[in-house]
C-alpha cells in the first residue's frame, strides 16, 4: 500500500526518465509505454499497475484515457494524479466534499456546454449547485445519452471514492457527444475541474 506523497517534480521526472515525457493511454505492459497510474506506481516504487486500489487513490483511468495528445495528457493529468494520491485514505468527510463538489462542477461546467443541448436543460446544468439538482439536470438530456453517464451522481455522494470516476466518465462521455474538435478542451476542463474540486477539500 503506498505511503509516499509525490511532488509534482518527481512524477514528471520519472516520467521524463522512463517513459520519454509522455503519458499513453493504458494499459500497457511493464516497462514500456505508461499511462498516468502506471508512471505513478513506478514513480513510488510499487509493483507495475494502473490498479487505483492498490494505488489508494480514486479511478482516474476514464479521464486519462479520453483521446488527446501525449503533450497535452501529460501536461494536465499529472496534477491531477498529485492532487489525487491517497485519495481513497481521506477522511469520509473529506471524500463526500470532493465527491460532491465534482459532480456539480463536471454538471455545471462541461455538459452544459455540449452542442444540441435544449436550452432549458443547458440552464438547468449551469445552475445547479447542489447534488441533487446536478443530478437531475444531467439526466434531464436523456436524448444525447447522457442519463446513463448522470446515474451515478446520487452514488456519488454516498460512495464518494467513485465521484472521481464518474465526473472522468462523464468527461470522456462528452468528449464523444461534442465531437473531436471539442475534445482537447473536454479533457483540460475536466482535469481543472478535478483540481478544483481537490483544492476546496
Amino acid at each position: 500500500m503506498p505511503n509516499t506523497q509525490l511532488t509534482e517534480t518527481e512524477l514528471r521526472r520519472c516520467i521524463d526518465e522512463r517513459f520519454a515525457g509522455r503519458l499513453e493511454q493504458g494499459p500497457h505492459t511493464p516497462d514500456s509505454l505508461a499511462c498516468g497510474l502506471e508512471a505513478y506506481s513506478q514513480a513510488i516504487g510499487e509493483a507495475w499497475t494502473d490498479d487505483p486500489v492498490r494505488l489508494r487513490m480514486w479511478d482516474i483511468r476514464p479521464l486519462n484515457d479520453i483521446p488527446v495528445s501525449q503533450s497535452i495528457r501529460t501536461r494536465h493529468i499529472v496534477p491531477v494524479i498529485i492532487a489525487y494520491q491517497g485519495s481513497r485514505d481521506w477522511s469520509g468527510a473529506r471524500q463526500r466534499r470532493v465527491a460532491t463538489r465534482l459532480v456539480i462542477l463536471t454538471v455545471n461546467r462541461l455538459i452544459s456546454h455540449l452542442p444540441g443541448l435544449p436550452a432549458e436543460v443547458r440552464q438547468q446544468c449551469r445552475a445547479a449547485d447542489t447534488l441533487a439538482l446536478a443530478g437531475a439536470a444531467a439526466w434531464a438530456e436523456r436524448a444525447a445519452g447522457a442519463a446513463e453517464a448522470a446515474a451515478g451522481a446520487a452514488g456519488a455522494a454516498r460512495a464518494a471514492a467513485w465521484a472521481a470516476a464518474w465526473a472522468a466518465g462523464a468527461a470522456a462521455w462528452a468528449e464523444r457527444a461534442a465531437g473531436r474538435a471539442a475534445r482537447e478542451r473536454v479533457f483540460v476542463t475536466a482535469c481543472a475541474l478535478s483540481l478544483e474540486a481537490a483544492s476546496e477539500a
